[in-house]
């Protein structure tokens, strides 16, 4: 079990799956509150005023939204899928029922005219959170295990059927450097704000330099050579791909000798494996 939560496991992103979902459970808890009318909420301040009942959606939706879309847009270095295991995972959730939680609370008070009591409010979160913990848990390890087995049988498959093509120089007169050879073997690239990581095979290893142009310019003008974009910030050649392997994050491509490690984000999965064969 503590294996399972200290493995690797993909971060939010920030994508319109993630806007989505936030628009689905929005608009779920809004309509089921409106139709089943739980928690007292058929009388009262609520009776005759669905707009009141629907806001609880409307809550679900922006704390949704700001964690999930809004915080991994403003601190990228913070969802990068190598700092992410699985209880990383449950407890971004349950920092999620939190906040909807609370925000559910604020509401409420504000539509009662009462005064916060800090009491209640300690004992309200840790109810929520300790009954949120499980199902939570359980949901994350379902996903972790869904998305493990999916990559596994993918880098397997891919493994067993790619014809992975020899060694061969890409040349490029537009990647280079002062110091830079048109003949050396690329490897991959990586985005690097307004740069690219351009990956060298050297010797037994790899070595790298920062080129001041996109990654989207890179791969057009290597496009003809074989290169493909394989993650929204990497490319790859696949001539030079070894061996693929797989995790609950996605496929991983080694480069080169020095088998350069490479993501592959579920996006360009298909384009990976009609490159690879």
């Amino acid at each position: 079990m503590l294996s399972k939560l200290t493995a690797p496991y993909p971060a939010p992103r920030p994508d319109r799956n993630a806007v989505l979902s936030g628009l689905f459970m929005g608009g779920f808890v809004g309509l089921f509150l409106l139709y089943f009318q739980p928690f007292g909420l058929e009388g009262g301040i609520y009776r005759d005023a669905p707009e009141k009942v629907a806001f609880f959606g409307l809550i679900t939706l922006i704390a949704f939204l700001v964690l999930e879309v809004l915080l991994p847009l403003l601190a990228p270095s913070w969802f990068k899928d190598k700092n992410w295991k699985v209880w990383h995972r449950i407890a971004y959730y349950l920092a999620l029922i939190w906040l909807i939680a609370s925000l559910n609370g604020l509401y409420i008070n504000y539509l009662q005219d009462l005064d916060l009591s800090w009491r209640n409010y300690g004992t309200i979160m840790s109810q929520t959170l300790a009954l949120g913990a499980l199902p939570v848990t359980m949901i994350v390890l379902y996903r972790y295990n869904e998305k493990m087995v999916f990559y596994l049988k993918e880098a397997a498959v891919m493994e067993k059927n790619a014809h992975l093509r020899s060694v061969e120089p890409i040349p490029n007169e537009l990647v280079h450097s002062s110091t830079t050879d048109c003949e050396d073997v690329f490897l991959a690239a990586e985005a690097f704000g307004n740069y690219v990581k351009v990956y060298y095979a050297d010797g037994e290893g790899w070595r790298q330099e920062v080129q001041r142009l996109t990654l989207s310019n890179l791969v057009e003008d290597l496009k003809a050579a074989g290169v493909i974009r394989c993650h929204r910030s990497f490319a790859v050649n696949p001539r030079q791909v070894k061996h693929i392997s797989g995790n609950a994050q996605g496929l991983q491509l080694l480069v080169g000798k020095g088998e350069l490690e490479v993501p592959v984000s579920r996006t360009y999965l298909k384009a990976v494996r009609e490159a690879l064969g």
